[in-house]
């Protein structure tokens, strides 16, 4: 038996003060902190494997993060999973989108993208890693706003696929990571809104594409320990009394889900780091016990 904790942080861009801490380096250089948001969530809560979405840049920046690091601090990335984006940002010259996974348990073998679907690994949005006991899958979904149409047609029948795929072949399925949807009402401030208002990330179809993971025994391991709980994970950055005065949206999650054991029994804590700034999203960990 062995105790897997993860955490997932959907970075808004890793080059932003969660590893800089809103200093403001010379024109074409990155001011990376070894007191940063990202170094310090590191050391208080010592996971075994950081899933990033949103990363917005290359391999070349996580190496230069890596070499900032206390040798403590350098253990949890001898293994980096870095798939950045082909696509840039219009404008500008980061990529929108990426995602990257470091750890310090080796993977048996990683796949980037999704075979799934039908088309190239452009924008960098999904890592698989098989490790001995488990699947884990670090996500960031497309946002309906921008694609309703390919959000809902390809990309969350094609993630269900990969899940079902994983699943069959007999190991623990996690899947982590930015799923941009709040699936209840208990997780918008707010509340749902009316039927006939759209927005994007409370649409009926997306609230059911996730219910389509719990209906395949994927479990939500966060509402499985807080069923009540109104605890989010993003807040909106154009208001920014919206986090103090916790006016938020959870649509960060980590989902469980094995094909022969009972999930609820593995999952021993997981949480919403709200303490943890540096983005428009807080981080949330994981604790398995497989």
């Amino acid at each position: 038996m062995s105790n897997i904790k993860i955490i997932s942080w959907n970075v808004n861009g890793i080059r932003s003060n969660i590893i800089t801490n809103g200093k403001a380096p010379a024109r074409g250089n990155i001011l990376i902190d070894h007191d940063s948001n990202f170094a310090q969530m590191i050391k208080t809560y010592e996971p075994d494997i950081v899933c990033l979405q949103e990363t917005r840049c290359g391999e070349d920046i996580f190496e230069r993060i890596v070499d900032t690091l206390g040798e403590k601090e350098t253990n949890y990335f001898n293994y980096k999973c870095i798939n950045p984006s082909k696509r840039k940002e219009r404008g500008r010259g980061a990529g929108y989108s990426g995602t990257a996974l470091f750890s310090k348990i080796r993977p048996i073998r990683v796949m980037y993208g999704l075979d799934t679907l039908d088309e190239p690994n452009i924008e960098g949005r999904c890592i698989t890693s098989e490790y001995e006991d488990f699947y884990l899958i670090n996500v960031y979904t497309p946002n309906s706003g921008t694609n309703e149409e390919y959000r809902l047609n390809v990309w969350d029948p094609a993630i269900m696929k990969h899940l079902n795929q994983l699943k069959a072949t007999g190991k623990k399925v996690i899947l982590t990571g930015d799923m941009n949807v709040c699936h209840k009402e208990l997780d918008v401030f707010s509340g749902l809104p009316k039927e006939n208002v759209r927005i994007a990330g409370l649409l009926p179809e997306e609230r059911q594409a996730f219910q389509n993971y719990i209906d395949n025994n994927f479990i939500d391991t966060y509402r499985h320990l807080h069923p009540t709980e109104n605890t989010y994970t993003w807040w909106n950055p154009r208001i920014k009394a919206f986090r103090p005065q916790n006016k938020g949206w959870r649509i960060d999650y980590t989902l469980l889900g094995s094909k022969y054991d009972d999930p609820r029994t593995m999952i021993t804590k997981a949480e919403s780091l709200t303490d943890v700034f540096g983005s428009d999203h807080c981080p949330i960990i994981t604790e398995f016990n497989f």
